[in-house]
């Protein structure tokens, strides 16, 4: 781990610039992609699939770049997961058939190792004691995106539905340049492994299954709450684009004043648990209001679920960042969070065309059970139970 704060500092801020355009490039369509691809006439289990596709490709290229991260630097990963997302990107950009449409999203998958390597970048330079406060930059970057992707994509949809994922796929181009131009390496190829004791390695298991649960839920009903926003309230793409900004205000306002002193009072799978029953909140507060419910409670729904799956990004993070193979342990985070992503949306896409109301008391239920899981699990590690090789 470094011992220079200025340019631990300078790494992190050229890692957030560059989390925070990733996602805002990916908001720009995320959201409003039932109004995107309209003109296909798809269904909503079509569209979610569609917006889970990249997902299998990321479930395979994101373990396999953060092992390589922690062999060959997290540089060189970064620069080609991105230079590939970009192609990916185009490629969806200027697809005029629906298999188009598939194949960039995939394309797209294949560079979904950066976001895995920007969190072991975080693991390198961060002391223990900061680092769930830290890894909240993540989710700060995440909640940014929602508070800008979502409203600039309608504007620019408002003018032609493609102009969003170009603007996008020049926006992931640029972080190409970031990280060639400014990023230095920060593997240290010579720190000595800190495996876990016995008793500390069976809590990730149950702590990774909730996650994909969690992961699942979430992702799950912010999608069927914007076909809610489409099929059902029928508002126009810059209102439905408002309501996922207003979740992204309230994320950034509880990540930047909110978690630093929840990690002073409760563990981080304190943490972990919080950002559960925030999750369930939101998804309870849709289910109960009578079908359709109003505007205002969709927002508020919305806002619970993203401001729960933040804390759960940030806690979980900070839960696998152990030993010296962070690159590796991240990329198995991914791949438990493109698990959950890549079935939560068409999941609940099939849901909400079947039921509105089910496709809500599914993601409730899914909510639970990463609750009681992350119950189940053992009483997290504390920092010094990290043992020395011999």
């Amino acid at each position: 781990m470094t011992n220079q704060p200025v340019k631990r500092s300078k790494t992190l801020r050229l890692v957030f610039l560059t989390l925070v355009n990733d996602r805002v490039a990916r908001t720009l369509i995320i959201c409003i992609l039932p109004y995107i691809v309209v003109r296909f006439h798809l269904s909503g289990l079509m569209l979610g699939l569609i917006l889970a596709s990249i997902t299998l490709t990321s479930a395979v290229s994101a373990p396999i770049a953060g092992r390589l991260s922690d062999r060959c630097g997290r540089r060189p990963i970064l620069l080609g997961c991105l230079g590939i997302s970009t192609l990916g990107m185009s490629i969806f950009g200027f697809a005029s058939i629906v298999p188009a449409l598939f194949a960039g999203r995939l394309v797209d998958g294949l560079g979904g190792g950066s976001e895995a390597t920007s969190e072991a970048v975080i693991a390198d330079i961060t002391p223990r004691k900061d680092q769930t406060k830290t890894f909240g930059l993540v989710a700060m970057a995440s909640a940014v995106g929602l508070i800008v992707g979502p409203g600039l994509g309608g504007l620019f949809a408002s003018l032609n539905v493609r102009l969003p994922v170009w603007i996008a796929s020049f926006m992931l181009f640029i972080n190409v340049i970031l990280i060639a131009a400014g990023f230095q390496e920060t593997r240290c190829s010579d720190s000595p492994k800190q495996p876990l004791t016995q008793r500390d390695r069976s809590w990730p298991k149950l702590v990774g299954l909730a996650y994909s649960c969690l992961m699942m839920a979430g992702y799950g009903g912010l999608y069927a709450a914007s076909l809610m926003l489409h099929d059902v309230h029928k508002v126009n793409v810059s209102t439905a684009g408002f309501v996922f900004s207003v979740a992204g205000v309230l994320s950034v306002l509880q990540q930047w004043l909110i978690l630093p002193r929840l990690s002073r009072h409760f563990s981080d799978h304190g943490i972990f648990r919080i950002g559960c029953c925030l999750t369930i909140s939101g998804a309870a507060l849709i289910w109960a209001v009578r079908i359709p419910s109003s505007y205002v409670i969709t927002v508020v729904g919305v806002s619970l679920m993203s401001m729960g799956l933040a804390l759960i990004s940030a806690s979980v993070c900070s839960l696998f960042s152990r030993g010296s193979s962070s690159g590796e342990a991240m990329g198995r985070l991914q791949l438990l969070k493109n698990i959950g992503i890549g079935i939560g949306p068409p999941l609940l896409g099939y849901a909400f065309d079947v039921a509105l109301r089910g496709a809500f008391m599914l993601v409730l239920l899914l909510g639970l059970v990463g609750l009681v899981l992350a119950f189940m699990a053992p009483k997290q590690p504390q920092v010094g139970t990290l043992v020395s090789a011999p």
